[in-house]
């Protein structure tokens, strides 16, 4: 069964690990659902998250490839409940959007940027919380959307 994975990997910070990393996970046959990365407590190694769908083996085997690239110090599978995940949205609307969406949808987002031809709302939340609240809002009322991706930690004492 292919479910949601994902992949927690620590890498060196250094040009062309992102390549390394998402070309080995295409020569695989995956779609990667999205990808974040940023430096950790180390200026010179960051957090890689990735999401991608496949069964349990398959993404295991994924999982193992990436530890023998030279530049992932280390790479573990989690499903979404095994972690605390977390990401941003900014979405551009119409003005008068405001007055046709209710005032609930918007409640959780925060106000970033008001012109006279739109206004830009910012809101963080796990991924279920952010597609929810694109589907309130209706794509007809979006002018822009940009989504930073799925980023994330184990639960409780896991490291």
């Amino acid at each position: 069964m292919t479910a949601l994975k994902i992949i927690s990997t620590i890498v060196e910070n250094k040009p062309g690990v992102l390549f390394r990393v998402s070309n080995m996970i295409r020569r695989r046959g995956f779609n990667i659902e999205s990808i974040t990365v940023g430096t950790i407590d180390h200026k010179d190694v960051s957090r890689m998250t990735l999401t991608l769908r496949g069964d349990d083996a398959t993404v295991e085997q994924v999982v193992k490839q990436l530890i023998k690239l030279i530049d992932v110090l280390e790479a573990k599978v989690f499903t979404p409940e095994e972690v605390t995940a977390r990401e941003l949205v900014l979405i551009r609307l119409a003005p008068e959007a405001k007055t046709q969406i209710a005032t609930d949808a918007l409640k959780d987002a925060r106000l970033v940027d008001t012109s006279p031809g739109s206004i830009t709302l910012e809101l963080t939340g796990g991924p279920e919380v952010i597609e929810q609240f694109v589907q309130r809002v209706g794509s007809s009322n979006i002018l822009g959307l940009a989504r930073t991706g799925v980023t994330a930690l184990p639960r409780g004492d896991r490291v």
